[in-house]
C-alpha cells in the first residue's frame, strides 16, 4: 500500500491465500495465482486512501459464520499470527457491498472470528470496483 494511514491494510499483500465467499460457496486463490494477484491490485486501488478508524464492532464466531453464508465476502488468510495495534489475527474477513465506503475487518484468531474488529474508512471511495471484480470470479 502506498500510504500507512490504514496500518492493518499493509498486511494484505502478505496473505497466503484469498478466499471469496458468494452466498456461502467458497473459492480459494493461493498466493502467486493470477486471480490472487489481480485481487490484490483491486484491493490496493480501493484501499489506497483508506484510514484505519477506531472500531466499535465486535465479532461473534457463530453469527459471523452465519452472515458469511449471505452475499459476497473476502478473506485474506495468513500463514501465521500477525498483530496490529495489539490485536492479533491469522485472517481478515469482510463483507463486500458495492455501496459501502467503510467496513469492519473481522479478525480470525485460532480459527474463530471473535473479538474487536478493525474499521477502515475508504477515504471517499466505495467498494464498487472490488464488488464488480469479485462477483465475476466467485
Amino acid at each position: 500500500m502506498a500510504e500507512v494511514a490504514c496500518p492493518v491494510c499493509v498486511f494484505f499483500a502478505e496473505a497466503e491465500q484469498i478466499s471469496v465467499y458468494k452466498e456461502g460457496t467458497e473459492k480459494i486463490f493461493p498466493a502467486g495465482s493470477g486471480i490472487y494477484t489481480q485481487t490484490l491490485a483491486v484491493l490496493e486501488d480501493v484501499f489506497n486512501d483508506a484510514r484505519q478508524m477506531p472500531a466499535f464492532g465486535v465479532s461473534l464466531d457463530a453469527l459471523t459464520r452465519k452472515e458469511r453464508e449471505k452475499g459476497l465476502w473476502l478473506e485474506l488468510s495468513f500463514g501465521g499470527e500477525k498483530s496490529c495495534g495489539g490485536m492479533p489475527f491469522d485472517a481478515l474477513l469482510f463483507s463486500v457491498r458495492a455501496e459501502d465506503c467503510g467496513l469492519n475487518l473481522i479478525r480470525r484468531v485460532n480459527g474463530k472470528y471473535e473479538g474487536r474488529c478493525f474499521y477502515a474508512d475508504l477515504g471517499g471511495k466505495t467498494m464498487a470496483a472490488l464488488y464488480d471484480f469479485l462477483k465475476e470470479i466467485a
